[in-house]
């Protein structure tokens, strides 16, 4: 719960101020982490702002 509480603060504080986040968590999993009302207000700052990546390929711990 005190998680949330941070999350919901922090998103509070940072209305109206630019935020970039990234995340491998998909809509769903994102509300059962941090419930509606943070969602919402991490949505705002969303608005028109979005990037997705697709069909990318993971290149990561691969030795050459």
């Amino acid at each position: 719960e005190y998680s949330l509480d941070l999350a919901d603060a922090f998103w509070r504080d940072r209305e109206n101020k630019t935020v970039i986040v990234t995340t491998n968590l998909i809509g769903s999993d994102l509300t059962a982490r941090y419930g509606d009302r943070t969602l919402s207000r991490m949505k705002n700052h969303g608005v028109n702002n979005g990037i997705t990546f697709a069909n990318i390929p993971d290149h990561r711990g691969l030795v050459e």
